[in-house]
């Protein structure tokens, strides 16, 4: 081929090539349509020459999927726990700079004890110094611990008040129920492009009490909204489980216990973010705010399978829709606003291997103009590749043609059709130029795990992801920083 002949003569120019190799990489792939990259010449390529290690305490730093950069670059958001599913046992957000390595807390939960309030997965602004991120309930203690459906999203902002917690959503779980507020657990936060919106997933405790009790499945995940500009006032409760809030939140995605086999009904909404920066492009010009989502249905044959699922958002969230309450009754969850339309994006029940990849666990992501959503999805040979459908829906463009499966998350360059993503533990890019995939280039080298959560920095200038490395006997999540010569635009 002659990619390989050409990226061969490259790398053998040697050293005083290394600050433009990565560029060389991009701009020579984005002329080429995707293929199979053949393994052989992955493993000829040189080391990394822009790479750093910019943690090495040992602990554990989780970038979210959502990305941990500051507006500005500077600096990368994470938090500190002590393996995936113990947020509720960690008590600091943190975050290190891109330049000197220094270290800062953000911020310090109260009162923390072994069984929460716990927090992490915090997530910028995308242009104010203020971070996002999950918050157990602050009664947290051993009858009620941190919990799916007993968390919340505060926000800290490092100008006008750095270290303390501001409540975000409202939270009431004492009849009757507040418009705006919810009565259970949000996670998975993260800002719209203009910042006035919060995207999360969600889960109820007025119904995980009920499922306790009667035994049916009524827990269902869902997602939601916040809109800041509207605070919510809760009375009563507010030293132990609820809380007042400074957005009005809602849930965007009808789910029911047990979808009809065939119908696009789902039990389960989760796996979200935001459609563009600004939403979607419609056929007017105009765009519409939209949260994409994972869904999980039954075929007519009744086997489970998930799916690409989207909601378009009114501007006005107050308004109960006809299904339900916005803040939900005794027996029922919250139901989605007046204007919420939802509906599905992706038909794989053909496929050979049908339905969207439940592991490796990854975050539906848009391109920031709106016009793709990826997702990960077995090709015929039953390989993860990388997919992308429009918000309008039609046929997905398969991405990636790899011979070895991807093997965690992907994010969206800003202002760019170039997606990040890992495979043969290694972090690759490709661009999405004229309708198709470019060749995709292999920016790392091949470590000895493969990376997790690479994202890249507004300015597309650097990529940021952990990797596993031994310390003292022991695994440590630390922060890598890859930096790119000059704009992969080109």
């Amino acid at each position: 081929m002659i990619y390989r002949k050409n990226m061969s003569s490259l790398f053998r120019r040697g050293k005083r090539m290394k600050k433009s190799v990565l560029t060389v990489l991009l701009i020579t792939a984005a002329s080429l349509s995707a293929g199979k990259l053949d393994r052989g010449s992955r493993n000829n390529l040189p080391e990394t020459a822009n790479l750093k290690q910019l943690t090495t305490k040992t602990q554990n730093h989780y970038i979210s999927p959502y990305g941990g950069f500051s507006p500005d670059g500077k600096w990368i958001v994470y938090d500190t726990r002590a393996d995936g599913p113990l947020m509720g046992s960690n008590p600091y957000i943190e975050k290190v700079n891109t330049q000197n390595r220094k270290i800062k807390r953000v911020y310090e939960v109260p009162g923390q004890n072994e069984y929460g309030p716990g927090c992490g997965t915090p997530a910028y602004h995308p242009f104010k110094d203020q971070i996002i991120f999950i918050r157990g309930i602050k009664n947290a203690s051993k009858s009620r611990p941190y919990d799916l459906h007993r968390r919340t999203c505060v926000m800290v902002d490092e100008n006008a008040a750095p270290g303390k917690g501001i409540y975000m959503d409202a939270r009431d779980v004492y009849p009757p129920f507040t418009p705006g507020a919810l009565r259970g657990g949000t996670h998975a936060h993260q800002f719209s492009g203009c910042g006035e919106w919060i995207g999360f997933t969600y889960n109820d405790a007025v119904m995980a009490e009920l499922e306790e009790k009667t035994g049916r499945k009524l827990n269902l995940r869902t997602v939601g909204v916040m809109k800041r500009g509207t605070p919510v006032e809760v009375s009563g409760h507010t030293e132990t489980e609820n809380n007042s809030g400074r957005c009005f939140s809602v849930v965007v995605s009808s789910v029911v216990p047990d979808p009809e086999p065939g119908s696009n009904q789902i039990s389960r909404a989760f796996s979200n973010a935001w459609v563009g920066e600004n939403g979607y492009r419609k056929k007017d010009g105009t765009y519409q705010p939209a949260q994409a989502y994972l869904g999980k249905l039954k075929t007519e044959s009744g086997e489970e399978l998930v799916e690409l699922f989207i909601s378009d958002i009114p501007e006005n969230i107050q308004t109960s829709g006809r299904n339900g309450a916005i803040e939900g009754t005794k027996t029922q969850m919250p139901s989605p606003p007046e204007g919420v339309k939802q509906r599905r994006l992706t038909y794989t029940g053909e496929r050979k291997y049908p339905g969207i990849v439940l592991s490796p666990r990854h975050w539906v992501l848009s391109s920031s103009d709106g016009k793709y959503i990826a997702y990960l999805a077995k090709d015929n040979e039953g390989v993860v590749q990388l997919f992308a459908v429009s918000p309008a829906g039609g046929e997905p463009i398969q991405l990636t043609k790899h011979d070895t499966s991807v093997q965690d998350t992907f994010f969206w360059k800003p202002g760019s059709h170039a997606v990040c993503y890992v495979c043969d533990n290694s972090v690759f890019a490709l661009k999405i130029k004229d309708g198709r995939p470019c060749e995709p280039a292999r920016l790392t080298k091949r470590f000895s795990s493969h990376p997790i959560n690479p994202c890249w920095s507004r300015d597309g200038s650097m990529i940021a992801f952990n990797l596993d490395t031994a310390e003292s006997g022991k695994q440590y999540r630390q922060i890598f920083l890859l930096t790119l010569s000059e704009d992969t635009n080109s």
